[in-house]
């Protein structure tokens, strides 16, 4: 009985029976040997294993199948790409939005350029100055207050005032106070404007004393600076 040597091209293994080499899955490039051989061998070279690595013929492939002559030739076959969704719309939104801010920031500063702005201490600057601002609106930096009572006659209001000048460089004279008379329901019976002819420099006062004769029904009064001259 033959024995078989197999080869892997690093290991020898064997003895072999024909039996055993075949339940050992020998491939058909499998290098063996036994004696009889001159030199190693190819599995699918042996006589005894030349059935066993025998290449099988597949089986003809069946013939095509043609469309009716009337079907004309094939539909082409189209793949759908992708859709790619456009950004085009945001840069025109950030287009707009840009425009509208030059269009606000171009009406403001013209605004500013005919008419003036006003700076921190909220005097307007640029066409005026401050103290040319102060003398155009004495009301505005003048506050009036003080105390009334009864003159001994009675038929008589005498007012104990002071006009204070809070401007910070304009200085004004001729100060006009407007006195309002009230009913005990405290409804405006009439008005009245008096003239203090006075120097008030700035951050400065001024006291007056002065004898009124309110309007009948008159209950309480009060007065305010509402205009002067500044120089």
């Amino acid at each position: 009985m033959k024995k078989y040597y197999t080869h892997n091209g690093t290991n020898q293994q064997g003895p072999f029976t024909l039996e055993d080499l075949l339940k050992s899955g020998i491939a058909a490039e499998t290098q063996i040997w036994h004696d009889g051989l001159e030199s190693w061998s190819a599995a699918k070279n042996l006589d005894e294993l030349k059935m066993v690595f025998a290449q099988k013929t597949p089986p003809p492939l069946p013939p095509p199948v043609l469309p009716p002559a009337s079907a004309g030739p094939p539909l082409p076959v189209y793949h759908a790409a992708p859709v790619k969704k456009s950004s085009g719309w945001i840069w025109r939104m950030l287009l707009v939005i840009l425009v509208v801010a030059a269009a606000v920031i171009i009406f403001r500063i013209k605004q500013r350029s005919n008419s003036g702005y006003r700076g921190s201490n909220g005097y307007l600057e640029n066409k005026m100055s401050i103290e040319d601002y102060e003398r155009a609106n004495p009301a505005q930096f003048l506050d009036a207050s003080g105390t009334y009572r009864e003159t001994l006659l009675g038929n008589k209001m005498r007012i104990n005032g002071t006009v204070i000048n809070r401007a910070s460089v304009a200085k004004y004279k001729d100060i006009v106070i407007e006195v309002s008379y009230f009913s005990a329901t405290q409804t405006l019976i009439d008005k009245e404007r008096f003239t203090l002819f006075e120097y008030i420099p700035a951050h400065s006062t001024k006291s007056f004393d002065w004898k009124i004769k309110p309007p009948g029904g008159t209950s309480t009064m009060g007065w305010r600076a509402v205009g002067g001259v500044g120089y």
